[in-house]
C-alpha cells in the first residue's frame, strides 16, 4: 500500500513539472510529500533539501561538497552532461538512495529544469530574431515592438551595439568558435539591464542599453575586459586569441539603433584589419572612418583593381598571395624593409627581392610616396571586402 502511494506521488510530481512555471512549487510539493524541511537555490538549476537540520539549511550553499556526500544523500542531477542541479536529503525513507520517491523526485526536478530551459531558449530566438530584423531595417521598429505585445521592450534609448568575430573564418574550427561566442554571450547578459544578442556566421552581434551609472565608456571598458578575462583564462588556445571587435555608438533613440550597427560592422573590419589592436569603437576610427564607408562605395572596387592589378584577383597563386601578404606587412611597417623583415621572420635580402618582385609585377616605384599611400590604401580596402 505504501509503495503504491509512494508511485502515485511520484506521478504527481513528474505532472507538476510539466504544468507549474515557479521552481518553488515543485520543489515545496516534494518537501511536503516527505514531511521534511526545504531549502533550495534555484540559479543553479536545483539544490533541494529535505532535512530537519536547521544549521544545515541556512549554510547549505557554503558546505563543502565531501561534507554533504558524507552526511545527505545526494545526486547530481544532469540532462546530457549539462549539469541541472543537485538533490540533496538526509539517508532516511521516504527520500533515502534508490527509493521509488527519490528516482520519481530526480525526474520531476530534471523534467522542470528541462523545460525551462527550452523556453528560455525559444523565448531568446525570438528575440534574436527580431532584434536581427531590427538592426537590418527589414522591419519597421512599430512592427516589431508590436510583436512584444505589450511586454517590455528589450532595449531602451541610448544603447549601442557591438559585433565580435574573428580575424579567419575557419570552417575546420567552427564548433569551437560558436561555443566561445555563446560563452561571451552568457558573461555579457548577466550585467546588462536591457540586452539583445543573435549570432551569424561565427559572430556574434549584442545591443545593449547601460545601465545606470553606466555610460558608453564604461560599457566599452567593460566588455573589453571581459574578452581580455576569457582570453588570458584560457591562454593561447584558439579562437579567443583570434577575436576581434567593432562598437557603434550609443544612439539617443531606437529607431538610430541600425546606425549603431553599421558603425560596429565598420569598426570591426577596422579591427580585423590592424595587427595591434583587437577591438576599435567607432567614435575613435579617425580617417578609417571614411575609408570603412568608401569599401561600400562601388568606385572601390575599380579603385582596387587599378592599383593592385595581377594581385587584386581571386585565386591567386602562390608567389602572387605572398607579394600581397609582403604589401601589407611593409604598409604595416611605414615601408622600413629592416623592421619588416623582422617582424616576418625573413632575410633582409629575401625581403629586398620580393620588393622588387612587387615594382616587376605592378610596374611601380616603390620608392615613390604616391604609389605607398595607393598600394595601403587599397590593401586595406581589399581585407575590409574579406580578401
Amino acid at each position: 500500500m505504501r509503495e503504491y502511494q509512494w508511485e502515485q506521488r511520484g506521478t504527481e510530481w513528474i505532472d507538476a513539472a510539466l504544468s507549474l512555471q515557479n521552481f518553488g512549487e515543485l520543489l515545496s510539493r516534494i518537501a511536503h510529500d516527505s514531511t521534511s524541511s526545504l531549502c533550495f537555490r534555484e540559479s543553479s538549476g536545483a539544490i533541494f533539501t529535505a532535512s530537519s537540520d536547521p544549521e544545515f539549511i541556512e549554510n547549505v550553499e557554503a558546505y563543502p561538497l565531501q561534507e554533504l556526500f558524507r552526511h545527505y544523500e545526494v545526486d547530481r542531477i544532469v540532462d546530457n552532461d549539462v549539469p541541472l542541479g543537485h538533490l540533496i536529503t538526509e539517508k532516511t525513507p521516504p527520500l533515502s538512495a534508490n527509493s521509488p520517491l527519490r528516482k520519481a523526485a530526480i525526474l520531476a526536478v530534471k523534467i522542470h529544469a528541462i523545460r525551462r530551459k527550452s523556453n528560455a531558449e525559444y523565448r531568446i530566438s525570438i528575440e534574436s530574431d527580431i532584434l536581427q530584423r531590427l538592426l537590418l531595417r527589414n522591419t519597421k521598429l512599430r512592427k516589431i515592438l508590436e510583436e512584444f505585445d505589450g511586454k517590455i521592450f528589450p532595449l531602451d534609448k541610448n544603447s549601442l551595439v557591438a559585433v565580435i568575430g574573428f580575424k579567419k573564418r575557419n570552417s575546420e574550427r567552427a564548433r569551437l568558435e560558436d561555443r566561445a561566442l555563446s560563452n561571451m554571450e552568457e558573461k555579457f547578459s548577466r550585467f546588462f539591464r536591457r540586452y539583445m544578442s543573435w549570432q551569424e556566421k561565427q559572430r556574434l552581434v549584442i545591443a545593449v542599453t547601460p545601465q545606470f551609472p553606466m555610460d558608453e565608456t564604461a560599457v566599452c571598458d567593460f566588455i573589453v575586459q571581459t574578452i581580455e578575462n576569457l582570453k588570458e583564462l584560457h591562454g593561447e588556445n584558439e579562437p579567443y586569441t583570434d577575436v576581434c571587435m567593432g562598437i557603434g555608438s550609443c544612439k539617443e533613440e531606437l529607431q538610430a539603433l541600425p546606425e549603431s550597427y553599421e558603425e560596429a560592422n565598420r569598426a570591426f573590419h577596422v579591427a580585423v584589419l590592424e595587427a595591434g589592436a583587437w577591438w576599435r569603437r567607432w567614435g575613435d576610427l579617425g580617417s578609417y572612418r571614411l575609408l570603412t564607408i568608401f569599401a561600400e562605395h562601388s568606385e572601390s572596387d575599380l579603385f582596387i583593381e587599378n592599383t593592385l592589378g595581377e594581385l587584386a584577383r581571386k585565386n591567386l597563386p602562390t608567389e602572387h598571395l605572398v607579394l600581397l601578404d609582403t604589401i601589407r606587412e611593409l604598409d604595416r611597417h611605414a615601408w622600413n624593409l629592416k623592421q619588416t623583415s623582422v617582424f616576418m621572420n625573413l632575410h633582409y635580402n629575401t625581403l629586398k627581392y620580393r620588393y622588387h618582385r612587387i615594382e616587376e609585377v605592378l610596374d611601380v616605384n616603390l620608392n615613390d610616396a604616391h604609389t605607398r599611400f595607393n598600394l595601403s590604401f587599397a590593401v586595406k580596402l581589399l581585407a575590409m571586402k574579406g580578401r
